[in-house]
């Protein structure tokens, strides 16, 4: 049995590309335990989120739970200082919902093995920035006189990532869990 799992995580950690830590957790938390500790949990994780944070706690589970999380509200705020010159600030307020999570997991006949299923609204985010200013100077200078110079900018963009996954997780002893989660993503991102 040893010699089993310690195939099946040389093969699958050899095919697959991992990128630790590729995410902030402090600023998003899924699951009720990481929304109350701002994301600090990645390794006590002990509820359906550890397929999120640290798919080693699946195998730490002690029965099958349901658990739906989901943030109500949340502001956006995007500035660029001088993105339009000196003393032209860009910036953008929204008021937009945050990512909710919903997981099940169960326990499999093995006591030692936990399944969890997860579908994850990632990332959402939304930014307009509309500028309108009108300048008077002298830009062409071969022209008499002074120029009126129009600026409109008006820039949208759009950002919504999905993810689906399954989460095993094995509890080898007292002391060490093993466990391994899989997503895939669905991300729609618009610019204009």
């Amino acid at each position: 049995m040893k010699a089993l799992i310690a195939l099946i995580v040389f093969f699958t950690s050899a095919s697959v590309t991992v990128l630790a830590q590729f995410s902030h957790y402090s600023t998003q938390g899924f699951g009720a335990q990481s929304t109350f500790v701002s994301g600090a949990m990645i390794g006590s994780v002990s509820d359906n989120s550890a397929i999120f944070y640290n798919p080693a706690g699946i195998g730490n589970l002690r029965s099958s739970e349901i658990s739906i999380n989901a943030n109500v509200y949340g502001i956006s705020y995007s500035n660029i200082f001088n993105g339009l010159g000196d003393d032209k600030d860009l910036e953008s307020v929204r008021a937009i919902l945050y990512p909710q999570l919903l997981t099940g997991s169960i326990k499999l006949k093995s006591k030692k093995f936990n399944l969890v299923g997860a579908y994850m609204s990632r990332h959402y985010a939304k930014s307009r920035i509309p500028l309108f200013d009108t300048q008077v100077d002298d830009f062409i200078t071969a022209l008499p006189g002074d120029e009126a110079y129009n600026i409109n900018l008006d820039v949208e963009d759009f950002l919504h990532e999905q993810w689906a996954g399954l989460g095993l997780g094995y509890q080898h002893s007292e002391k060490l869990y093993l466990g391994m989660s899989a997503f895939i993503t669905y991300r729609n991102q618009k610019a204009q």
